[in-house]
């Protein structure tokens, strides 16, 4: 029985490892953070990503999904309200001082507790989150939990290599004027994102593609 329960999540483990490794907002947020402040700096967003993901998926188990998903209109809001938050999160980190210049200010990397709350603002942790309680996650609490922390694991993984690629990124931009155009063309992927996402979700949106 453990046996055959553990080898019915080697599918999910896949998918959530392959998630939290692709591009993505946190991971983006992670490499910029990383070539800016550091290892130490990405701390508070390497701890904050799990957690606000974890109490988005217990959410989405508890029914939160399925009551999004009857009421379109909440969902489009909420979409819109998140796309918003993370236009706002783009912009303070691609206006954040850059060390070197005139200012000489640190970088304004995300606190833990906007680490958590940005996940509710994240598309992609939302594809996700929804993903792995109605494909992964339906059977029970305890399957619910199991994969909890298999997400947090990958998360975890995943956060942490693309920020020790962004630190690795620092000696190429020794530049202040170099860091400066990373960290607004990093940015700028961020926002025309969340806004492209919200938009795509529009009544008509799929028409027009």
């Amino acid at each position: 029985m453990a046996t055959s329960g553990i080898h019915s999540l080697l599918p999910f483990t896949i998918f959530a490892f392959v998630g939290a490794l692709t591009p993505g907002p946190n991971n983006s947020i992670a490499m910029m953070t990383g070539a800016n402040g550091g290892m130490r700096a990405v701390l508070p967003h390497l701890l904050g990503v799990p957690v606000g993901f974890a109490l988005m998926t217990v959410l989405a188990g508890g029914g939160l999904g399925a009551l999004l998903a009857a009421a379109p209109a909440w969902q489009l809001a909420l979409q819109w309200l998140g796309a918003l938050y993370l236009v706002y999160l783009a912009w303070r980190l691609g206006s954040s001082p850059v060390v070197g210049t005139a200012t000489d200010a640190p970088f304004r990397q995300l606190s833990f507790l906007q680490s958590v709350a940005f996940q509710f603002s994240n598309p992609k942790a939302w594809a996700f989150s929804v993903a792995t309680v109605t494909t992964f996650a339906a059977q029970s609490a305890a399957r619910l939990v199991a994969v909890i922390a298999i997400w947090s694991v990958a998360i975890l993984l995943g956060v942490g290599l693309w920020a020790a690629m962004g630190h690795a990124l620092k000696r190429l931009l020794a530049r202040p004027a170099h860091r400066r155009a990373f960290n607004v063309s990093v940015a700028l992927l961020l926002a025309v994102t969340a806004v492209a996402g919200a938009w795509s979700q529009l009544p008509g949106a799929a028409g027009a593609r």
